[in-house]
């Protein structure tokens, strides 16, 4: 088995490697916090970890942190060697997902029982990966019984016409049906949009969407009208008793004398329901995917980018679905704006806490037992620093360039309960520590207008594209500018023309926040006094 030794203390490291070699063991070894880190997040990984928890850069209970955070701390054992064991840090490194403590000077009887129990912890968990294999296998074992079934099942299918290969016809028909105007109800909608505007976004929360069971009637039955005759339809049933009567009667065709007509050809059975809800379903699959094109940033990946940020700094938070509603009382709230110029795209991220939660963290940052609000708040504008740093990264890593930060990151003690706009909200992620409620929400704000007088902008209205001067060369403003007192002093001086150029007005959250609080740079003077009406 390969066991990884990961101590600062080169007398302590080699006593354990010549102890695990004795024992058949293959054995790496490092000195360094973020090198065991990216050792065990890899595939494949040692699957015990011998750590110190004075490692340089991150310490051993950290790394067992991250690997919680991440979702790899599956099939790895950590053992944590420390030279101070208390009951602190035992509530510590169990809130931290480690295995095992040892305390160090130890004697080599003490350290190989541990490694024993190491080692049979992680042959229990092979045995019970090994079950399961063999329990999944036995329920995609399909008997030569239910073989039989199936067949007699999809040959009865194809007799009674519903299983059966398509004809010409069919298809002919089916395309008809395609070209048709539709003009049934959109029923296969992520949400109705409580305003029905084109540029309308809607909110996703964790990615599920609920969509109907059904149809409604009225969009039955306006699906049913535009099925040409004799035309099969997934949305209902087939074609109108009259025009199928007329189509069995056409069939008899003309007789000789003296010979009866055949009987009427049996008009096709209309489809099973459950051949209906498989269209439906696989309808709102493909508009499912559709959508999730147009989708920035999955609720997921975004949860990620949180936890990694706050595991990176030795905090350890756990995810809550549905989020767990704030107390009441005063709030930690944090937040900084992005943007994309080229979708104008503006994006504010807001982190928010509970008073018990926002002193917990700063607690575990600071390693304090007692905080301020200053710290509180200095340390979530850190948070709130490196979360946007991640999202940024994540956006250009996938095809959306340049993404531009607004402005510095800002936190502060709240009072009173702030109103958001979450209508705009895209991502709403619930988190918890010591079960006290942190949620993180990304916003997102599209609406974008098009200006050709450069005195109709107000301050703080975001640029998407460059301002060009009209006949003469050079630019007035560069696209991701974001209209201050600087930019308002250049826009009033300057009385000529410039051709058109898509801008935004100030996010919705920064409306409500307050344009100046969230956007301007500390230590100037505000232009919100500027702002046209």
């Amino acid at each position: 088995m390969q066991v990884l030794v990961a101590d600062d203390e080169i007398t302590s490291r080699v006593m354990v490697e010549t102890m695990l070699r004795e024992k058949g063991h293959t054995v790496r070894n490092c000195d360094d916090g973020f090198d065991v880190a990216k050792i065990l997040s890899a595939t494949p990984h040692p699957r015990i970890a011998v750590i110190s928890n004075a490692l340089s850069r991150l310490r051993g209970l950290d790394v067992s942190r991250f690997l919680c955070a991440t979702g790899k701390k599956s099939g790895v054992y950590i053992l944590l060697v420390s030279d101070v064991l208390d009951m602190e840090l035992v509530e510590l490194c169990s809130r931290a997902g480690v295995d095992d403590i040892i305390a160090r000077p130890f004697s080599a009887a003490s350290f190989m029982s541990r490694l024993e129990a190491a080692e049979r912890a992680v042959e229990l968990e092979d045995e019970l990966a090994r079950v399961q294999g063999i329990l999944h296998g036995l329920a995609a074992f399909e008997s030569p019984v239910d073989k039989k079934a199936r067949a007699l099942r999809e040959s009865n299918a194809t007799l009674l016409g519903i299983g059966g290969k398509k004809t010409d016809a069919d298809d002919d028909a089916h395309k008809k049906a395609a070209a048709a105007p539709a003009t049934a109800p959109d029923t296969l909608r992520r949400h109705p949009p409580a305003v029905p505007t084109a540029d309308k976004r809607e909110r996703v929360f964790r990615g599920v969407q609920i969509f109907p069971d059904k149809e409604t009637d009225a969009g039955q039955a306006a699906a049913q009208a535009h099925v040409p005759e004799g035309a099969h339809s997934f949305m209902g049933a087939g074609a109108p008793p009259a025009q199928a009567a007329k189509v069995a009667y056409a069939d008899t065709g003309s007789t000789s004398s003296g010979e009866s007509p055949r009987p009427p050809a049996p008009a096709p059975p209309p489809p099973r329901e459950d051949v209906r809800q498989d269209a439906l379903v696989n309808a709102q699959i493909v508009q499912d995917e559709e959508l999730a094109d147009d989708e920035i940033i999955h609720p997921f990946e975004f949860d990620e980018i949180i936890l990694n940020v706050f595991s990176g700094m030795g905090v350890t938070l756990k995810s809550e679905i549905p989020p767990k509603p704030l107390p009441e009382g005063p709030l930690y709230a944090s937040w900084v704006g992005i943007a994309i110029p080229t979708q104008a795209i503006w994006m504010d991220v807001m982190l928010v806490a509970g008073e018990q939660a926002g002193k917990i963290v700063t607690k575990e940052l600071l390693g304090q037992s007692k905080v301020t609000d200053s710290d509180v708040c200095e340390m979530f504008a850190e948070l709130q620093n490196m979360v946007q740093g991640s999202l940024r990264r994540y956006l250009e890593e996938n095809g959306h360039k340049p993404v531009l930060q607004l402005t510095i990151p800002r936190a502060s003690r709240m009072e009173e309960a702030l109103e958001l706009p979450l209508e705009t909200a895209l991502v709403e992620s619930g988190f918890s520590i010591n079960g006290e409620p942190l949620m993180a929400v990304l916003f997102e704000h599209r609406e974008f207008y098009i200006c050709d007088n450069v005195t109709d902008m107000k301050c703080y209205d975001f640029v998407c594209e460059p301002v060009v001067k009209e006949g003469i060369p050079g630019e007035l403003l560069v696209m991701g500018s974001l209209v201050r007192t600087k930019e308002m002093g250049i826009i009033e001086g300057y009385a000529g023309k410039v051709l058109p150029f898509k801008a935004m007005h100030a996010s919705p959250l920064a409306k409500a926040i307050g344009p100046g609080r969230l956007l301007e740079v500390p230590g100037t003077a505000e232009c919100c006094d500027k702002v046209k009406a």
